[in-house]
């Protein structure tokens, strides 16, 4: 495979270095010198002063940091161009002031995909995640995310958008978690390991335990089981309490049934989704790529989007990217996300339990303009805790995006059902 030189690609690599190098991310910015130069850009001595120990004079560093780009008789002139998008905890565009963590990369803005490589930093300036896309904004290559601390957290590749080959995962004292080889749309852990060293799975066969999230200060774990590379056993995700929200019976690596302890989805669940293969895919990934902002993002913010108002007062037209001056108040990523939430956190009462009382609880609850709840109540009165609980889910959840009319955001009413069962 030859690389091929590349004006547009030189001056992405080229900006993106001298940004990196200015918020003292030195060995980005020198990485991203060493591309910038193969593919035609005339480095300065002053960029690579402290550059000291890379060979600009061979490949063998370049092909396992940046992806392979073919050459294409397809005319990018002022179309890419590298900026600095900042990103609220909902992944979506907002501003400076604003921001948790933000990106420096290029947007090709004829096709308004993100083009080569990027850079997502933490608000305190650390890395976040390093990675890049092909010329059609596909995710491609060496993928590398960091925790807020500094520490790797995971390394990998992609293709065609898609993880592929094995997979590095590392716990936040730096030592390695688990392995994990991704084929087709499956996957197998290869090796894991505890945060002491202790060993889990060894050459594709053992128990597999996984902190996968933290809510209200308990672990939330997967546990599961695999036997020469093949799932087995009962998998389940389990409160650091003994509390069980979810388990999967898998043979010979084959899924068998799945049940949810509780919640809203109720008792069977007919196909696996219990830590697919997806579930390794960032949630902020499809919200990024499609450049969703929130309402105080304007064209003055980033004049390339299509479909921004113009000031802070206006919606764009029927004729732009947002279809409808209007909306109702959702929840950040989709009621899916919500309800997964809920099933998470949903404490089922004592009482409830003890008198097997189940039912669907509706709660009404006010989203005000910031997004923030108020006005928590019930409609319902099934007893026995069970709307108590309804509404203490309600009051911790805090991603809801505001309704809007005529552009502005407004306070809005909003009712939702939260299913109580018991198996």
């Amino acid at each position: 495979i030859t690389l091929q030189k590349n004006p547009n690609f030189a001056e992405a690599y080229h900006n993106r270095g001298v940004a990196t190098k200015n918020l003292k991310d030195l060995s980005s910015a020198c990485s991203d010198f060493h591309a910038a130069k193969h593919f035609g850009s005339q480095i300065s001595d002053n960029y690579l002063e402290d550059c000291d120990g890379i060979d600009f004079d061979t490949l063998e560093y370049l092909n396992l940091s940046v992806p392979v780009y073919f050459s294409q008789n397809i005319d990018y002139s002022d179309t890419i161009i590298t900026d600095t998008l900042y990103y609220g905890q909902d992944w979506k565009l907002t501003t400076r002031e604003k921001c948790a963590f933000y990106r420096i990369g290029s947007i090709n803005t004829r096709m308004m995909v993100f083009n080569g490589p990027f850079t997502d930093y933490y608000k305190s300036g650390l890395v976040m995640l390093k990675g890049s896309y092909d010329l059609n904004g596909k995710k491609s290559g060496l993928f590398e995310r960091y925790y807020e601390s500094g520490t790797p957290f995971s390394k990998g590749t992609f293709e065609e958008n898609e993880i592929v080959g094995i997979w590095e995962y590392y716990h936040e004292n730096g030592e390695l978690s688990e392995t994990i080889q991704f084929d087709d749309d499956d996957y197998y852990v290869i090796n894991s390991w505890d945060e002491n060293g202790k060993a889990g799975v060894a050459d594709g066969t053992g128990k597999w335990k996984k902190v996968i999230a933290t809510e209200n200060g308990l672990k939330n774990y997967l546990i599961a089981y695999f036997k020469d590379k093949k799932k087995v056993k009962k998998w389940m995700i389990r409160s650091e309490n003994g509390y069980v929200f979810h388990t999967e019976v898998y043979k010979d690596g084959q899924f068998i049934k799945a049940e949810q302890a509780t919640g809203f989805m109720g008792v069977t669940v007919p196909s696996p989704s219990l830590f697919t293969k997806k579930s390794f895919y960032s949630e902020a990934f499809p919200i990024l790529e499609r450049f969703e902002a929130t309402f105080e993002v304007t064209k003055n913010d980033y004049p390339y989007i299509k479909g921004l108002p113009e000031d802070n007062f206006s919606l764009p037209s029927k004729k732009s990217t947002a279809e409808n001056s209007s909306s109702e108040p959702t929840y950040a990523g989709g009621i899916e996300l919500f309800y997964m939430f809920v099933s998470r956190n949903l404490q089922y009462p004592l009482k409830a339990r003890n008198k097997k009382t189940s039912g669907k609880v509706l709660v009404k609850f006010t989203v005000e303009k910031d997004g923030s709840v108020s006005n928590i109540h019930c409609l319902s009165n099934i007893g026995n805790g069970l709307e108590e609980e309804a509404m203490r889910l309600i009051s911790l959840t805090n991603q809801w995006q505001p309704a809007i009319v005529d552009g502005k955001p407004v306070v809005k009413s909003l009712t939702l059902p939260i299913d109580f069962r018991i198996n």
